[in-house]
């Protein structure tokens, strides 16, 4: 085979590696992305969790006044059963005045109620959005993760389609030029190891080349490499 093909072998083989390069970073960001949908979900139920919480002691805090009342309700029940039955009128006295203040405090406490309502019904209503919100957030996390999982198998798919290619192509490689592309390969840092030279360019460094070696690679009769970054260049006409 000739040098010019075994050139574009080569180039062939770097392309191949570059898309599937690309394909393998694609590839191991879906992960990532899968946990931070499923951070993004714990968020949302923790935030979730927390608003029904408050909801639930505005709840607990309206059952322990309405508790309060009628306990006081029934002290007052007590007291007026026993106002008629005193037989001082300091005990009288004292006794209204213990009706007296279960009634002050019954309607300082019903007072505090009205207020509580209003908290109950404002935290209904967060708590209401919030579930909307969350099930709004169900149906886009589960198509997220649908479209995460067809592209996990398309990138799959396209990696094995070219691994094949990949096999099919470097079987017509020369042994020493697969060596020499290998080495190179494996100590870029891109994984580039060839580069073709553009306007006396190489592409791999963005280096000038000099003019003499610039015309031998456009003649194409030997592998030649960039005297910068050490890869495999080979003239390309633009």
């Amino acid at each position: 085979m000739s040098v010019r093909n075994q050139i574009r072998l080569l180039a062939k083989l770097q392309g191949i590696l570059s898309e599937k390069d690309a394909l393998a970073v694609q590839l191991e960001a879906i992960p990532e992305k899968i946990r931070q949908l499923d951070a993004e979900k714990e968020q949302f139920l923790q935030e979730l969790e927390t608003y029904q919480e408050q909801l639930e002691a505005e709840n607990k805090k309206y059952r322990d006044m309405e508790l309060e009342i009628r306990l006081n309700s029934d002290q007052i029940s007590k007291s007026d059963a026993r106002l008629r039955a005193v037989k001082t009128n300091k005990a009288y006295q004292a006794t209204l005045k213990e009706i007296e203040d279960f009634h002050k405090t019954n309607s300082k406490i019903e007072d505090e109620m009205i207020g509580c309502l209003e908290m109950i019904e404002t935290a209904k209503e967060t708590v209401k959005a919030r579930e909307a919100d969350f099930e709004l957030f169900q149906g886009r996390l589960k198509n997220e993760l649908a479209e995460l999982e067809k592209t996990k198998e398309g990138i799959q798919a396209r990696i094995k389609t070219i691994t094949v290619r990949y096999e099919e192509v470097v079987k017509e490689v020369e042994a020493g030029h697969l060596r020499k592309f290998n080495m190179i390969f494996a100590q870029k840092p891109d994984h580039v190891a060839v580069a073709p030279a553009i306007g006396a360019v190489c592409m791999g460094c963005n280096m000038n080349i000099p003019p003499q070696l610039y015309n031998e690679l456009q003649r194409e009769e030997s592998v030649r490499m960039c005297p910068h970054c050490q890869r495999i260049i080979y003239w390309e006409d633009v």
